[in-house]
């Protein structure tokens, strides 16, 4: 499946740009880009591609994405909706690294670390976001700027949220401030490809077995196995959409040593074979 590089209207002259289209047409492939982006769409049904998360949405859906990871939005087919689009776009280089560390900008640096596998908002937060989104659409001059950092800010606090892709499918996980536990993480992404167990990642620590087992699930609320097999699956759903690579080579390479095995994992995984999501998505490209 091919993945379109998108070249965004953001400039060095812009702090952001917005877009607003009504009668939205969906006709643009699946696409990524370097900057950031909250999309709003209104006034339909369709599906959702988001990394390796394809879901439905009924109406509204809000989502927010890190730089460089795929995503589409579909209206349902033979639909004569007349949806509304609503796109804002930015850099990473707006705000400095230093500014990101002051305390006043926590809730903006949770929102930027969340942001690598996609995130959508839902409940009353997602109304409430999306009444600042439209004051943004109608204001001007610095007023403006003002809106643009309270929307970030109203992001970043949200509780009502759900991050989309899987873990393991663009080489992110979870932000840690634990020096041992980011060791661990660190280790799982670089030898996820072969045979390891807990003992191996218990040493690396220094920790007996069953305290690092405890340990390993207070602080990413899954167990080793389950957090080791899910990095996995989402590396195989990675080559799955962005590679040729035939299903066997992507089992072994994502270190599952049986295929009926990985079979059967992936489709707990997603709902679907490997061979049926390949095919799936494949579908949705050409929609």
């Amino acid at each position: 499946m091919k993945v379109f590089p998108e070249i965004t209207p953001v400039s060095d002259e812009n702090l952001f740009v917005l877009q607003h289209h009504l009668n939205a047409d969906f006709d643009y492939p699946i696409h990524l880009h370097d900057d950031f982006e909250l999309t709003l769409v209104e006034g339909c049904n369709g599906r959702r591609i988001v990394g390796n998360s394809v879901e439905n949405y009924e109406q509204e859906d809000l989502v927010f994405l890190g730089p460089n990871i795929q995503h589409k939005w579909m209206k349902e087919e033979g639909s004569t909706d007349k949806p509304c689009v609503t796109t804002l776009q930015f850099k990473r280089s707006i705000i400095s690294d230093s500014l990101l560390k002051k305390n006043e900008f926590e809730s903006i640096r949770t929102l930027f670390s969340n942001s690598g596998k996609g995130v959508v908002f839902e409940g009353t937060d997602r109304y409430r976001i999306k009444l600042i989104l439209k004051d943004l659409v109608i204001s001007s001059g610095f007023e403006r700027v003002i809106l643009f950092f309270n929307l970030l800010h109203q992001l970043g606090i949200s509780q009502e949220t759900r991050s989309l892709a899987s873990d393991g499918f663009i080489g992110v996980h979870p932000q840690e401030t634990s020096r041992r536990i980011n060791k661990v993480l660190e280790f799982i992404f670089e030898n996820y490809n072969r045979p390891i167990d807990v003992k191996e990642a218990a040493l690396l620590i220094n920790m007996s077995d069953s305290a690092f087992s405890h340990f390993f699930k207070k602080r990413t609320g899954k167990s080793f196995i389950k957090f080791l097999n899910d990095i996995r699956l989402g590396k195989a759903a990675f080559f799955l959409i962005n590679s040729n690579k035939n299903i066997a080579e992507i089992c072994y390479e994502c270190g599952f040593n049986n295929l009926s095995n990985f079979n059967r994992q992936f489709k707990k995984f997603k709902g679907l074979t490997p061979s049926d999501f390949r095919k799936s998505l494949a579908d949705l490209q050409t929609a």
